[in-house]
């Protein structure tokens, strides 16, 4: 798989594997209106790939020496802090307040996107095996929403699909005491449990900041952490910048995967649905 990953420089990411399934499958279906589905799904997958990749990479650019300083300076300073992403996307900080507001901003888009990403995947899914959910009323103001767990419940995918359905469940959270998927992908549950938790609570009940509040702190001393209770087998918690970085790389990596596996499985079956 060729990856792009968050130091791309390409303003917007495709992956490979995306064109490639569009052009196959507008040579397999002559259903149009099932078709402009597909390429609505197919290109709003694109978008939350890129929306979360974005607010991955300005949770890299952060500074947490600034935000000790802004601590310690207690809005009496001039110095401002940014996260700029590809020169394209960014924010500018003067103090605390505006500081945490822009973190908040930052996990809470990545987090709600990368489900919402797994959703769209739901109805994409649903057209292209003709899943038995209703699809009467997908146009306008009566859009049924189709989720990601839903569509894994259904047995055509189960039964006739076992290969790729063993692959999607990899990608399914579940709640805590629940069945796992014995390969489940190890950011999927904390993931959702920030989600959830960052809809209720402050941003501080969510991650941690270490570090020395004064000018002189500095990169190496101080860091975010997402608070231990997100990770059954990381006591100590993890460091925010490396777990949205994980995360966006996973994400990237099922887009591509599924369809390398929608691909191999609409040429064997020569149409759609399949």
């Amino acid at each position: 798989m060729a990856l792009y990953g968050l130091r791309s420089n390409q303003t917007i990411i495709v992956p490979d594997q995306i064109n490639i399934f569009l052009s196959i499958i507008q040579s397999k279906t002559t259903d149009r209106v099932r078709l402009k589905n597909i390429e609505a799904e197919v290109i709003s997958i694109q978008h939350k790939l890129n929306v979360i990749r974005y607010h991955a990479g300005l949770i890299q650019t952060l500074s947490e020496k600034d935000y000790g300083e802004f601590q310690y300076r207690q809005g009496e300073s001039n110095k401002l802090s940014y996260a700029d992403y590809q020169d394209r996307c960014v924010f500018t900080m003067s103090n605390k307040p505006e500081y945490e507001l822009f973190l908040t901003f930052f996990i809470e888009t990545l987090a709600a996107n990368s489900f919402s990403l797994f959703d769209i995947c739901a109805h994409l899914l649903t057209d292209i095996f003709d899943l038995p959910l209703p699809r009467s009323t997908r146009s306008g103001s009566g859009t049924i929403n189709i989720s990601y767990k839903q569509v894994l419940q259904e047995n055509k995918l189960k039964i006739d699909f076992p290969v790729l359905h063993n692959f999607l469940c990899r990608y399914r959270a579940t709640s805590r005491g629940g069945n796992t998927h014995p390969n489940q992908v190890s950011w999927i549950n904390p993931l959702e449990d920030i989600r959830h938790q960052i809809t209720h609570k402050p941003i501080n009940d969510i991650i941690g900041w270490i570090g020395n509040a004064g000018v002189y702190s500095t990169e190496e001393n101080s860091k975010f952490f997402l608070h231990a209770n997100f990770f059954n087998t990381q006591p100590n918690g993890e460091e925010l910048k490396s777990f949205a970085e994980q995360c966006f790389d996973g994400i990237e990596e099922f887009v591509d995967e599924l369809f390398q596996k929608l691909i191999a499985e609409i040429n064997q079956h020569g149409s759609i649905p399949i």
